[in-house]
């Protein structure tokens, strides 16, 4: 069974950032843009990852490549 999860997208710094004399950077950081990645799943492992720039795109492409192949009555 094919199964997907959206979240908001956030990001981790690099190490050389992190180690950089500027003081203050957080670990992770939201993108000014706001965009969502989509998990898709089959049988627990990951077989798709995608970014869309709205959640209702998200949601729809999530939907439609979990439902391939399935005829509706």
């Amino acid at each position: 069974m094919k199964r997907y999860r959206i979240f908001g997208a956030k990001y981790e710094l690099s190490d050389q950032l992190m180690a950089s004399p500027e003081q203050g950077w957080p670990e992770e950081i939201t993108p000014k843009s706001k965009v969502f990645h989509v998990e898709i799943t089959k049988d627990k492992k990951k077989i798709a990852f995608l970014t869309r720039n709205t959640y209702e795109e998200a949601k729809r492409i999530a939907e439609d490549y979990c439902n391939y192949g399935t005829k509706t009555v």
